[in-house]
C-alpha cells in the first residue's frame, strides 16, 4: 500500500538525537530507585511483623487445633516471605562508583535483580501463605463451635476462598506490571551502552 510505504519512509527519515546519560542523572536514578525499594521493604517488614504478631496472638487464644495449625503456617510463611523479601529484593548500597560505566552496570545490575523478585512473586510471596491459609479458613469454618448448616459452612468457605484467590490474582498481576516497566527501563539502558 503506497500509504503504508510513505509512512514508513517519514518513520525512518526522523531526526533521531542520541541520548545519554550523565554520571550525575545516572547516579540520582540509581539512588531514587535503591531509595523507593528501601521505603517498599520497610512497609513490607512492618506489614509482615504485624500478620506473625497478629496470627500468633490468635494461635495463642483460640483453642481450635486446626485453627491453631492455620494460624502457625501463615506466620511460618509470613517468617519466609520476610527472609526471601531481604534476600532476594533488598536494597543495595551504590557505594563509590568511580566511573559512569560501574554505576551504570550497578544500576541495570540492580533494576534485573528487583524485576526478576517482582517476575517470580508467586512462587516466593504468594504461595508460603497458601497452605496456612487453608488451613486457618479450613479450621475456622468448619469448627464445632460453627453451628452453621453443613452447606453455609461450604458458601463461607468458598467464598472465602475466592477473596484470597482475587486478592492473590491482583498482588501477581501488579507485580507482573512493575516488572514490565524495569524490563523497559533495563532495555532504553542497555540500548544507551
Amino acid at each position: 500500500m503506497p500509504e503504508d510505504k510513505h509512512l514508513q519512509e517519514l518513520w525512518k527519515s526522523q531526526d533521531t538525537k542520541d541520548f545519554h546519560m550523565t554520571l550525575d542523572e545516572i547516579h540520582t536514578r540509581a539512588d531514587k530507585f535503591q531509595s523507593t525499594v528501601r521505603r517498599r521493604n520497610i512497609t513490607e517488614y512492618i506489614t509482615g511483623g504485624l500478620v506473625a504478631l497478629v496470627f500468633a496472638a490468635i494461635a495463642v487464644l483460640i483453642p481450635e487445633p486446626i485453627v491453631r495449625a492455620g494460624c502457625v503456617l501463615i506466620v511460618l510463611g509470613t517468617l519466609y516471605v520476610v527472609w526471601q523479601l531481604h534476600k532476594q529484593a533488598s536494597a543495595q548500597a551504590l557505594g563509590a562508583h568511580e566511573t559512569a560505566m560501574s554505576l551504570a552496570d550497578f544500576h541495570l545490575t540492580e533494576l534485573r535483580r528487583q524485576r526478576d523478585a517482582l517476575s517470580t512473586v508467586w512462587r516466593w510471596y504468594l504461595a508460603p501463605f497458601i497452605p496456612g491459609m487453608l488451613v486457618f479458613m479450613f479450621g475456622v469454618t468448619f469448627s464445632a463451635d460453627n453451628p452453621a448448616p453443613w452447606a453455609a459452612k461450604l458458601g463461607t468457605l468458598a467464598i472465602g476462598l475466592l477473596i484470597v484467590v482475587a486478592i492473590d490474582v491482583g498482588i501477581w498481576k501488579l507485580n507482573q506490571s512493575a516488572a514490565r516497566k524495569l524490563t523497559e527501563e533495563i532495555e532504553s539502558l542497555e540500548a544507551e551502552q
